[in-house]
């Protein structure tokens, strides 16, 4: 089950999903298309992880806004 944990921000619920899914698994991408959220969720995800050392594959813009 994945873990029942709430972000900082206000998520949608699929984004909610991506979010819970990436702290529960650890090492997962997160594909979906485009416009749905991808870039605010990673944020969210690093803030509540506390790891520091990211990798982020991305558009230049995409990885700006991370």
């Amino acid at each position: 089950p994945l873990a029942d944990r709430a972000s900082n921000r206000p998520l949608m619920s699929h984004q909610l999903e991506m979010f819970r899914h990436a702290l529960t698994r650890h090492l997962c991408i997160l594909a979906a298309a485009m416009g749905t959220g991808k870039s605010l969720v990673a944020i969210e995800v690093m803030e509540a992880s506390g790891f520091r050392d990211w990798w982020g594959v991305a558009p230049r813009s995409g990885l700006r806004a991370v």
